[in-house]
């Protein structure tokens, strides 16, 4: 889809879809200019947008704007913890996931997933 300037508008779908193939450490510089592509084309609320966003921030190891997307969602569902704690898991956040965890059991939300993550 092309906007009046001639230039292509990203909708959820594409940004999704781009997202879901970031996942290492040489995607970080990636990741970034789709959040910013997700802020001017005013996605940021879009809690799709924002679980996609979670994901290749805590694979590349940039934990901090993981979390900070995950803050900034205002309409969280079982997708969005379930990616945050995975996300703080995978990166050796065990005691602040189950802080997560035990939240997330606390207000009563759906646990069906699988939220166990085991170390060697």
């Amino acid at each position: 889809m092309y906007g009046s300037s001639g230039a292509y508008l990203f909708d959820r779908g594409t940004i999704t879809t781009i997202l879901s193939v970031c996942e290492g450490w040489e995607f970080v510089n990636v990741s970034k200019m789709i959040h910013t592509l997700v802020v001017v084309n005013g996605y940021e609320r879009e809690t799709t947008v924002a679980n996609a966003l979670i994901t290749p921030y805590f694979c590349c190891g940039c934990s901090g704007f993981g979390r900070q997307v995950f803050v900034e969602t205002s309409d969280r569902n079982v997708v969005t913890w379930a990616t945050m704690i995975s996300g703080l898991a995978q990166n050796r956040y065990c005691e602040e996931r189950c802080q997560i965890h035990g939240l997330v059991l606390k207000l009563g939300m759906n646990t069906d997933f699988s939220l166990v993550v085991f170390h060697i």
